[in-house]
């Protein structure tokens, strides 16, 4: 059920960077961008662990030089979204695969889709509101924001930890 997940957005991932450098009439792109969607998924359904992390690195990459380009960042944004969560998903099906018997394995793949799909369903949110919205903020406001990021996510991470917070 993971390995069709993953090639599921691994392919929609590759279509959505394939179809900003189309549209933006940068045919070249698509040979990069199609080599490492088959590599990625060469490897899934070989059992491979490295071509996941060359995948997400390589679109990583080549979605950097298509913002460079000004391509259309709604469509380099989702298709981020959708290889971040088959990049994560990939990771998972490698532990799940590494450890012989996992008890309730289909409720711990539920909750771990559940989760990881509202973060990375938020970030996407977050990302779509920024590609919208400009405001300026002095430097001193940004560092005192990512502190408090910074801050948030460790209290969330102990909290997910069931540790108590300092």
């Amino acid at each position: 059920m993971i390995r069709w997940l993953i090639t599921g957005c691994v392919v929609t991932a590759v279509l959505l960077l394939g179809a900003a450098y189309g549209l933006g009439n940068y045919w070249i792109g698509l040979l990069p961008v199609i080599l490492i969607g088959i590599i990625w998924l060469a490897g899934v359904w070989l059992g491979r662990s490295w071509p996941t992390t060359v995948g997400l690195v390589g679109l990583v990459l080549i979605t950097a030089v298509a913002g460079l380009l000004g391509l259309a960042p709604v469509l380099l944004l989702t298709g981020m979204a959708l290889a971040l969560f088959a990049w994560n998903l990939g990771n998972v099906n490698r532990m799940l695969t590494a450890i012989p018997d996992v008890r309730d394995e289909p409720a711990l793949i539920k909750t771990h889709l559940q989760w990881s799909g509202g973060a990375i369903g938020l970030g996407w949110l977050l990302g779509l509101i920024a590609l919208n919205v400009q405001f300026s903020l002095q430097f001193g406001w940004v560092l005192a924001l990512g502190m408090m990021v910074v801050l948030a996510l460790r209290w969330f991470v102990r909290r997910l930890q069931q540790e108590p917070v300092d």
